[in-house]
């Protein structure tokens, strides 16, 4: 399984536009339905920083990009985050329970 995780920053009024943004998104993703995928997006609670991590069953290529839903979300991300896109990163994991 290959992990990755985005993480960033914006202005507090860019929030709302993010928030927005990732609604679509996964509205588009319920109606794609890909498969071999975990995307799971997060705010760190009261703050203007957002984390996604993305989870692709192993041997599957990354859907996302080939998603307008998704391909809007990293529009609006690009264009909003300090210090410009971010980058994902990749993840080990090292222990996991109830997955």
């Amino acid at each position: 399984m290959t992990t990755l995780m985005l993480r960033y920053h914006v202005a507090d009024d860019d929030v709302q536009t993010v928030v927005r943004a990732v609604e679509a998104a996964f509205a588009g993703l319920r109606d794609e339905r890909p498969e071999g995928l975990r995307f799971t997006y997060f705010r760190v609670a009261e703050t203007a920083e957002f984390v996604g991590l993305v989870e692709l069953a192993d041997g599957r290529d990354n859907p996302l990009p080939a998603l307008e839903a998704t391909r809007a979300l990293k529009a609006v991300v690009d264009r909003v985050a300090a210090g410009g896109p971010p980058t994902p990163q990749p993840l080990h994991v090292l222990g996991a329970y109830g997955r």
